[in-house]
């Protein structure tokens, strides 16, 4: 070894131990670490966005569900200078399904019948009941119809389907407390939802839980896109100014429902849009297969009326919150 001509050889061993656990402590300072690009928001310095990847688009509607034109005249009473100007950004991982995952789920569940390799990964039993295994979802389905009889009341129904997915081992820690999204007594059914309680305000498909309840309680069908939730990074936001200048011109995402008879010949609806409030919601961005996150995204919220009327209606305007990613697709 050159570099300590007068040291033994384990003196030379010692002296090269410590200068490596000064490196160590060095860098564990920050001092030689300035190269890296960590990977977590437990090490990364938020206001360093140019340490952060730039991450897919985030998942937006491009038309709205009637499939109006809008027209609109908006103005903000919100102080856009309060709004957060950084965020965390999740990513998803999903599990892998297996022969074995397939037949564990089965078991629990007390479903019986051979198991149905279709490929890619993907496997179902068809038998007295269905189970269909994919990485991205897994889907159950009873072929009996609904038996006679009333329907359960929305907090006895979520609790049939919360514990319909703990027993299937399908419910996450990290899951709210469920809602009835539906409930028809012509076809004898109450649909609940669960979603995650991190990130909140999740305005995605997914990752969610949704079981549909007959009467008695049994659960006629099932669908859990759930995903680990990982948080990843912390991501520096778009000035709210510039977010806002596309709410105003007409370039964001509206939800916004109306009745019949407020859209012209055309499909265009004309108004004036008051805007008293700002969230930010979590969508979806990536490929299925490929790395996928969940990102922020600005929710302006307030109200519309139309022109000619005195009725006013909830609106609320989706633009892209994240400042290194890429236009928003639909």
């Amino acid at each position: 070894m050159t570099g300590f001509p007068n040291a033994t050889s384990g003196a030379r061993f010692r002296l090269l131990i410590a200068l490596l656990a000064l490196v160590i402590a060095v860098a564990g300072n920050g001092t030689l670490a300035q190269d890296a690009t960590p990977e977590t928001a437990d090490d990364h310095d938020p206001a360093s966005s140019e340490l952060t990847s730039e991450l897919p688009p985030p998942d937006l509607p491009t038309s709205n569900q009637q499939g109006f034109r809008f027209e609109i005249d908006s103005t903000s009473q919100i102080n856009l200078d309060a709004v957060p100007r950084e965020a965390a950004v999740y990513r998803l991982d999903w599990k892998e399904a297996t022969e074995r995952r397939t037949a564990r789920i089965a078991e629990k569940l007390g479903i019986e019948g051979e198991i149905n390799d279709r490929g890619n990964g993907t496997y179902d039993i068809q038998g007295d009941q269905e189970l269909y295994v994919s990485p991205g979802l897994v889907q159950f389905f009873s072929p009996d119809q609904p038996e006679e009889g009333d329907l359960p009341e929305d907090e006895a129904a979520i609790g049939f389907a919360r514990e319909w997915l703990r027993t299937a081992g399908l419910l996450p820690n990290n899951v709210d407390n469920g809602t009835v999204v539906s409930r028809s007594d012509e076809t004898r059914r109450v649909i609940v939802q669960f979603i995650p309680l991190e990130p909140a305000n999740l305005i995605a498909a997914y990752p969610s839980a949704v079981v549909t309840i007959g009467p008695g309680g049994d659960v006629i069908e099932a669908s859990v896109r759930w995903p680990e939730i990982n948080r990843y990074d912390v991501y520096q936001l778009r000035d709210p100014k510039d977010a806002w200048a596309e709410v105003s011109s007409g370039e964001a995402f509206l939800d916004l429902q109306l009745p019949e008879g407020v859209a012209d010949d055309q499909g265009v609806v004309r108004g004036q849009a008051t805007y008293s409030s700002i969230e930010i919601g979590y969508t979806t961005s990536g490929l299925p297969g490929g790395e996928q996150y969940l990102q922020p995204v600005y929710i302006f919220v307030g109200r519309f009326v139309p022109e000619g009327s005195d009725s006013s209606y909830r609106i609320r305007a989706y633009v892209s919150a994240v400042a290194n990613s890429g236009a928003p697709v639909g």
